[in-house]
């Protein structure tokens, strides 16, 4: 037994005990060390006897309250879009309200929809809940020869998408058609992001059907994503020890600042020995942490969704002492850059007054509490 390592593995709420601990003494240096350990655990069996008959404060949760749900829910809930009166004049999105209602679709057609916005690059972007609630939301609409869809001077509110027909784009004062659209090609992409007066004018050549995604549809989609991906990552972020201590309002700024990256099976997330850029939150999947020695790589810890790596290299600046390897077919992870994360972390903890800086102290006295082979 003697000749063969040994695994030490330090209990996660062990870690995060002792990193509150260090956390609270380095913001606050008091003039007793014990005592102040005897308060501090003092506090800690309060909150767990609270905890246990049914009190709202658990150590170490992870699950957002009701107060910052409404806090983000506020921020960016949209209001209620406001209706004109319709203009027949203008395109088809002033017909009946009816007639413009999704209606539900058969697989072919969903598929036959995300084939024909695949290459569209405000759909590669989205994630698969995403692309299925623009699918929802589009409706389709008959069109007959001749009939003008986009008008010249128009306020453009709508991507078309063509199923069927063909339709001419003139410019201003043109009879020459300046281009020409068919099945599965779309117009008015840009009316997605933003509405300006129209430059040109869109008829259709004879009958024919069009998918139309309205921009408030569009827009709903991307704000109820921005607070479905805000309330996630906040509870990321509430895991980190040292991320909790941090307001509402500040761990909300740095919410907003993550990168979604995904990766496949056997992808290097992050590489022994390389610069450190940033830490990572897994969101979905599972991430092999590996370990260089003679032998060649060995495998050191097993990481699953809800779980976080990189942090002890990110806020000490050391190269990464482990590598990170996609372990399932899919691996959703949550980026948060170095730049980052010194500029809102260390805006929200107190200097020491020119020495380390109090982030330093934390993650690089702790190195220790992570799990290794000794």
């Amino acid at each position: 037994m003697s000749g063969q390592k040994r695994k030490l593995q330090v209990p996660a709420e062990l870690r995060d005990i002792l990193l509150q601990f260090a956390i609270g003494y380095l913001l606050e240096p008091p003039d007793d060390v014990i005592r102040f350990g005897l308060v501090f655990f003092a506090r800690l069996e309060e909150k767990r006897k609270e905890a246990a008959t049914g009190a709202s404060i658990k150590l170490g949760a992870v699950t957002m309250d009701k107060q910052t749900v409404r806090s983000v829910k506020d921020e960016t809930t949209p209001a209620k879009p406001v209706r004109t009166k319709p203009n027949p004049d203008q395109s088809v999105n002033n017909e009946d309200k009816s007639d413009r209602k999704p209606a539900p679709k058969t697989g072919a057609t969903r598929a036959w929809l995300s084939d024909a916005l695949k290459d569209m690059d405000f759909y590669r972007s989205m994630d698969e809940q995403q692309r299925g609630e623009v699918v929802d939301a589009m409706f389709e609409r008959s069109v007959h020869a001749n009939e003008c869809i986009i008008r010249d001077g128009a306020d453009g509110d709508n991507l078309y998408l063509i199923a069927s027909g063909v339709f001419s784009e003139y410019s201003r004062g043109s009879q020459e058609p300046i281009c020409t659209y068919a099945s599965k090609e779309t117009f008015g992409a840009r009316d997605l992001a933003y509405s300006v007066p129209k430059a040109t004018t869109v008829r259709a050549q004879q009958d024919g059907k069009l998918w139309v995604l309205e921009r408030s549809s569009y827009q709903r989609i991307l704000l109820e994503a921005t607070l479905r991906r805000r309330a996630s990552y906040d509870s990321l972020l509430k895991a980190v020890p040292m991320l909790r201590t941090l307001q509402d309002r500040d761990r909300l700024a740095l919410v907003d600042t993550l990168i979604s990256l995904t990766y496949t099976k056997g992808d290097p997330i992050i590489t022994q020995y390389a610069e450190a850029d940033g830490m990572y939150f897994i969101v979905d999947g599972k991430v092999s942490i590996r370990l260089e020695q003679e032998e060649g790589e060995v495998e050191i810890s097993y990481l699953q969704a809800g779980d976080y790596f990189g942090e002890l290299a990110l806020v000490a600046h050391w190269p990464r002492v482990a590598a990170a390897y996609a372990a399932t077919d899919r691996v959703k992870v949550a980026f948060l850059d170095v730049g980052a994360f010194e500029r809102l972390l260390e805006s929200c903890i107190n200097s020491s007054g020119g020495n380390e800086s109090p982030l330093v102290q934390i993650c690089g006295s702790f190195d220790l509490f992570y799990n290794k082979e000794i």
